[in-house]
């Protein structure tokens, strides 16, 4: 069978001049004379020499940083801009959601937006008339549908654009960063469908996302971009471990974090210079898994011997709520720090996190009844980020999507 994506040493350049400022600077550049400003215009290459072969039925992830070339990658594939150089063979019909919302019209309702946004994602009228009443249910409107769409709020126009692109029945489905639309409930109904086109449809899907463990979740394959270039292509698991490991401030078991310049608060006396943090099994990358063990190795420096009553990592989520504290005051210990340059290992035996990406917040304090300022060694408010991945061999259904905090149940039927 035939690849569904081909993709052969494809560059993608830019032409940066400088915007005329006067009559003379506009003729010179009508006249083809750019150098009548008196700078000459630079070149940028959003991609250079990017190949990748996608075969039919196959889910592949595109990762990489802002700006790395992904977005400029799906725009030459799906026919919005042409490629400077290179090759793309497609097989089949192309549905693409590059940015929610395309073609809705505030003026017009969500019945007329359904039918326009429709036409415009390639969609026939028979079809949006077969697939009508299972848009409206999707997008949970059917009270509003006849109301103008400049009156929905933010989340009602989400759904309606989204779903009305997902119910398209393409060969090829290109999707960037549309399953960070919405609130989470709808979040998890649209991972749903989308796993439900893969899994049965037999759709090939090429994926953007920013979220690692819908990147491990739902891809095969993974092409990390970096700076318009291929950084790597493989398994997913791999791929997303390395470029992890290599982001600014992810600490994995290969990236130490320095936090000698983060934002903290204390005296002093004993001081957070870096943190990494792994599995503690080498068998899987060092990456923290949900219910699996995380090994916290933190550097820090101490002006003289000292016994610290309270040394914690905090595992915080994103909007700030404490989830995990390792503190070693909850023990009992004190732990002993010698004069200059410590090692200090914390070891959780089982992280109960659900995959997602956390803050790590690091604590040193000295017990005088209730802690004052100035019983306080080192507060680093956040030191890193940490990503908890969804542990190897489990599919969608082994991990629950709602929640906080996984745990271990049983249930019976009493007769």
């Amino acid at each position: 069978m035939n690849p569904a994506i081909e993709i052969k040493n494809l560059s993608k350049r830019y032409d940066l001049h400088p915007r005329p400022t006067s009559l003379r600077e506009n003729i010179g550049a009508w006249l083809g004379r750019g150098e009548a400003s008196g700078a000459q215009g630079t070149q940028y290459w959003a991609l250079r020499d990017v190949s990748l072969t996608i075969e039919a039925g196959e889910v592949v992830g595109l990762i990489g940083l802002n700006g790395a070339g992904k977005s400029t990658l799906l725009k030459i594939l799906s026919r919005i801009t042409d490629p400077s150089a290179g090759e793309i063979r497609i097989r089949g019909r192309v549905g693409a959601l590059l940015e929610v919302g395309a073609g809705f019209h505030g003026d017009l309702t969500g019945r007329d937006n359904i039918y326009l946004s429709g036409a415009i994602l390639g969609m026939s009228k028979a079809e949006l008339d077969r697939r009508f009443e299972e848009i409206v249910a999707f997008a949970e409107i059917e009270r509003f549908l006849d109301v103008p769409v400049k009156r929905y709020s933010s989340g009602m126009f989400v759904r309606l654009a989204f779903a009305v692109a997902v119910h398209l029945d393409p060969d090829i489905l290109i999707l960037d960063e549309v399953l960070s639309v919405g609130d989470s409930r709808f979040q998890r109904k649209s991972l749903s469908k989308i796993e439900s086109l893969v899994t049965k449809g037999g759709r090939t899907v090429l994926l953007v996302s920013h979220n690692m463990d819908t990147v491990n979740r739902l891809c095969s394959r993974c092409l990390w971009l970096e700076s318009g270039s291929v950084k790597a292509l493989g398994g997913t698991r791999e791929v997303v471990a390395s470029y992890l490991t290599s982001a600014g401030d992810f600490a994995g078991s290969s990236n130490r974090i320095d936090v000698t310049a983060a934002p903290r608060t204390g005296n002093g006396k004993a001081r957070f210079l870096g943190v990494s943090i792994d599995s503690g099994d080498r068998s899987s990358s060092g990456q923290i898994c949900t219910d699996g063990p995380a090994r916290c190795m933190l550097d820090i420096e101490a002006e003289n011997d000292i016994d610290v009553d309270s040394l914690a990592v905090v595992i915080n989520s994103l909007s700030g709520l404490k989830l995990v504290n390792a503190d070693t005051a909850l023990l009992g210990n004190a732990c002993r720090l010698r004069a200059g340059r410590n090692r200090v290992i914390v070891t959780i035996d089982q992280l109960h996190l659900l995959p997602g990406t956390y803050g790590l917040e690091l604590w040193m304090g000295q017990r005088s009844g209730d802690y004052l300022a100035g019983d306080i060694l080192d507060h680093v408010h956040h030191a890193c980020r940490v990503e908890v991945l969804r542990p190897g061999g489990h599919d969608g259904s082994v991990l629950p999507t709602e929640g906080l905090i996984p745990c271990v149940y049983d249930f019976e039927v009493e007769t």
